[in-house]
């Protein structure tokens, strides 16, 4: 079933399948009570906005708790970030995680006395956010090229996530870099169109790539990976680049990315590692190499 876009940038996307208002710019679906509020958030104005809700009104927009969930062999969501996630395999569970931290920690809760990690890797999708966020598995990746303005509003969107989830640790950094609007997103979208241009690697778009999906379901791999990119601005003298103390920040960021890669190091050379925790470990060991 096609779905259809709407607005005259096609920025939504109204998907009869599911029942879904999917914000294009955002990636991730609007509830039907914050239509309008989203709309002003972009700067979509009274006219046409008016005409916008008007389209909207004659599809039938699911509240969050109506919207079906696609099997397991589906294919990803058109507009929708697809993330590395893992699926716990004991028997009769199935439950789906973003994190092997909060997987490892339900697991513990629900599973007493059952081998660690046991579960398989997965990639998941998500169709809203903050309090609704309900995952579910998909059958591959999508691969394709974003603007850069469509990598900011992904990584926001992704960021948030990763805020109600917790992955973050706001003890251990100021309150400016837990504003997720602001310095943290900027310092991602310059890591994906600047920061990562200018690391070595063989393989083409690997930080883009396998780094990017790793740092959202790991927040040690994401505060290194912030880190670069506030390091970059400081070293290149770019201080007004996003506002803000880029040196103090990349120090406090990697801060947190030091105290946890040991962790992470342990959890990744153990036998049962999954493969997910070994290649963020590489990852992980680039970022060291680079920050040395």
């Amino acid at each position: 079933m096609s779905a259809t876009k709407l607005g005259s940038q096609d920025m939504l996307e109204y998907d009869a399948q599911y029942g879904v208002l999917i914000c294009r710019k955002c990636q991730y679906a609007i509830q039907k009570s914050a239509v309008e509020s989203h709309l002003l958030r972009h700067k979509i104005y009274w006219e046409e906005r008016q005409k916008l809700m008007s389209s909207i009104s004659q599809h039938n927009v699911f509240e969050p708790h109506e919207v079906p969930l696609p099997a397991s062999d589906s294919s990803p969501i058109d507009g929708l970030p697809v993330l590395i996630g893992f699926r716990c395999s004991v028997d009769g569970c199935g439950s789906l995680f973003a994190s092997s931290k909060r997987m490892n920690h339900r697991q513990k809760e629900r599973h007493a006395g059952i081998p660690p990690c046991s579960a398989r890797e997965v990639k998941l999708q998500t169709f809203f956010r903050g309090t609704k966020i309900k995952y579910f598995e998909v059958t591959e990746a999508i691969h394709t090229e974003m603007s850069g303005i469509e990598m900011q509003a992904s990584i926001l969107g992704e960021i948030e996530t990763l805020e109600e989830q917790d992955l973050v640790q706001q003890q251990l950094l100021k309150p400016s870099l837990t504003d997720y609007k602001t310095e943290t997103v900027s310092y991602f979208y310059c890591f994906n169109t600047q920061t990562s241009l200018t690391i070595p690697c063989t393989e083409s778009h690997y930080w883009q790539r396998e780094v990017v999906p790793l740092a959202l379901a790991n927040r040690w791999l994401m505060c290194g990976s912030l880190g670069l990119s506030a390091y970059h601005l400081a070293v290149t003298n770019n201080q007004a680049m996003f506002g803000g103390d880029h040196t103090e920040n990349s120090s406090q960021l990697f801060s947190v990315f030091s105290t946890r890669f040991n962790e992470a190091k342990i959890c990744a050379l153990r036998k049962e590692g999954s493969e997910v925790e070994k290649k963020a470990y590489i990852a992980g060991k680039q970022i060291e190499y680079v920050i040395s």
